[in-house]
């Protein structure tokens, strides 16, 4: 594809890289687990992915914090967090998760989870599967009723 401008480039490969993630995490997701076992579910699928493809994620952190995270429009971050965002959003009406602030939830499930990332590279990969359940129990540690 050609992109008129590095911008444009910038919010495609955004779109593209977040449609991969949420793919293999839809892809792996079963219907019939609680609430509770689709966040673990997907915690522990989004860190293995973000393993296996280490480029894709520097590129989503590289975005997140910089401010070319405004040229993405609203309308593209909306679409692309909806799965994870309405998940949190259920469990928080069921009283699975925290009663704070959606943004402040969300905020701290997104930098627990790139921090988690950035511990398990600097693992040997023989430890790193290992360690998942331990990492997604500081996590829900933080955020379960």
């Amino acid at each position: 594809n050609y992109f008129k401008t590095k911008d444009e480039l910038i919010v495609e490969l955004y779109r593209w890289i977040k449609e991969d993630l949420n793919s293999y995490l839809k892809q792996n997701l079963k219907e019939d687990l609680t609430i509770a076992e689709k966040i673990k579910n997907i915690f522990c699928n989004a860190l293995e992915w973000g393993l296996k493809n280490e480029e894709k994620i520097s590129f989503i952190q590289m975005i997140s914090y910089t401010p070319n995270l405004m040229l993405i429009p609203e309308s593209v971050l909306e679409e692309q967090s909806l799965f994870h965002r309405s998940l949190l959003k259920e469990a928080m009406q069921r009283k699975i998760i925290k009663d704070l602030p959606f943004e402040l939830i969300s905020l701290m499930a997104s930098s627990n989870f790139f921090a988690t990332l950035m511990y398990l590279r600097t693992l040997p990969k023989t430890q790193r599967q290992k360690s998942l359940p331990k990492m997604y129990e500081l996590f829900w540690n933080m955020v379960k009723v």
